[in-house]
């Protein structure tokens, strides 16, 4: 079965396949209203999934809860998201690897913007799908301002990004574990 495709509907905010089959196959609970939105992401053929921005308006109406989350491809029952990264208060590029083992992403907190300063992050997913061994490739040192930005992994599964260190000009960068160059 092919899950290539999928389509939020506006009014729900469900997720849905869109398969052969000619009704959609929603992938999300039913929250009975507008309360999470989805946004960004991608496959992950490895576990099966689709690794997703969410914003999540349950708690509160005025201060979302944003994370990364997991969101199982099965056509047996549809399961809440696994939370796979939260704690910042915006998300953006969710990108794994090709071996579904490595996450990168791009994190910032308010009152900054993503173009003000950002951070790029890479985490290690075990085989469950958990996160562990968060790395800050981009963004952390206090002295520099940087806002990195679309992160892509490589067919060779290397990490290739845009920031603005040093020169305040977009610049393309290659990360090596423990080195960025």
């Amino acid at each position: 079965m092919m899950y290539d495709l999928l389509e939020l509907h506006e009014l729900m905010r469900h997720l849905y396949w869109l398969l052969a089959d000619p009704l959609p196959l929603p992938i999300t609970p039913d929250y009975g209203g507008p309360v999470v939105r989805y946004a960004d992401g991608e496959f992950d053929s490895h576990l099966r999934s689709y690794v997703s921005i969410r914003e999540d308006y349950r708690e509160s109406s005025l201060n979302p809860t944003t994370s990364i989350v997991s969101i199982k491809l099965n056509d047996e029952n549809i399961q809440e998201p696994k939370v796979l990264v939260s704690g910042n208060d915006f998300y953006a590029f969710p990108r794994m690897d090709s071996k579904g083992k490595r996450l990168a992403w791009v994190e910032w907190g308010h009152p900054n913007m993503h173009w003000d300063k950002a951070e790029l992050w890479v985490g290690y997913v075990s085989d469950d799908g958990d996160v562990y061994k968060r790395i800050c490739v981009a963004g952390g040192d206090p002295t520099i301002v940087e806002s990195p930005t679309e992160p892509r992994w490589s067919p060779k599964d290397e990490l290739f990004f845009i920031t603005d260190r040093h020169s305040g000009f977009w610049n393309l960068y290659k990360w090596v574990i423990h080195l960025v160059h």
